[in-house]
């Protein structure tokens, strides 16, 4: 075995030591903190009160998403609860009629898709995207649509409820606000995207219309992505 020289083992203690730390000084003068702000939660279902060691601690139990009974433009049922086990979901809405909110938001999540260079088979992110009018957004109609913006249909699903699904879903799993409501009462589409994390938790409401708010979605998709869930992990023991 080749014996490595003083010099080497000294450059090489250099390169570990000092490339890090001129690293973190660029951060630093350009006012990074180095601390990463992991993305919050969306929707409390309770706060339970336990006593450790003699002190009184709250426990916030964040909604998770229930069930829920949707058809895939492929023609396959979805329920968002179970039919992702895992995986990190970005959801949005579409009409596969006239609409510019429609078509700007599917193009974002084109670029997401993109962004993050999904493999096929490759399950770790899904986007999901919803028909907001369940009479006109036919399957045929949807299958057309999903073509036009991706052919990677193991990552991107297209689905459709009936209306009472829809506005349910998005009130008492989403917490999307009223006013997006309304429209979807109107079968319009509302601008927001909805990111789910892989223990089906709301982790952030972003204005899929926004450019620059669709960037701070993919920023917080990447930070979950290696992010370790204290609470999910500590129940799994």
């Amino acid at each position: 075995m080749k014996k490595l020289s003083l010099r080497s083992i000294i450059l090489g203690s250099g390169i570990a030591i000092f490339v890090p730390l001129i690293c973190f000084l660029i951060l630093r003068s350009a006012g990074h903190t180095g601390h990463v702000a992991m993305p919050g939660y969306v929707g409390i279902d309770t706060v339970l009160q336990k006593t450790v060691d003699g002190k009184t601690q709250l426990d916030t139990v964040y909604h998770q998403v229930g069930k829920t009974n949707f058809m895939s433009h492929l023609n396959k049922p979805v329920d968002l609860s179970t039919s992702y086990p895992r995986e990190t979901l970005v959801i949005n809405y579409f009409t596969t009629g006239e609409s510019k909110a429609s078509d700007k938001l599917t193009y974002h999540l084109s670029h997401i898709q993109k962004g993050f260079k999904l493999k096929k088979h490759d399950t770790s992110l899904q986007l999901i995207s919803i028909a907001v009018d369940p009479e006109n957004d036919n399957l045929e109609a949807m299958r057309t649509f999903a073509n036009k913006y991706t052919l990677d249909h193991d990552t991107w699903t297209f689905i459709k409820g009936t209306q009472s699904e829809v506005e349910q879903v998005a009130k008492n799993e989403f917490f999307l606000p009223n006013n997006e409501i309304e429209l979807l009462k109107q079968n319009k589409v509302p601008g927001t995207i909805v990111l789910i994390d892989k223990y089906q938790n709301i982790r952030g409401h972003y204005n899929g219309l926004d450019s620059m708010d669709v960037k701070r979605c993919i920023d917080d998709i990447a930070f979950m992505m290696v992010e370790k869930n204290k609470i999910h992990e500590k129940s799994r023991r």
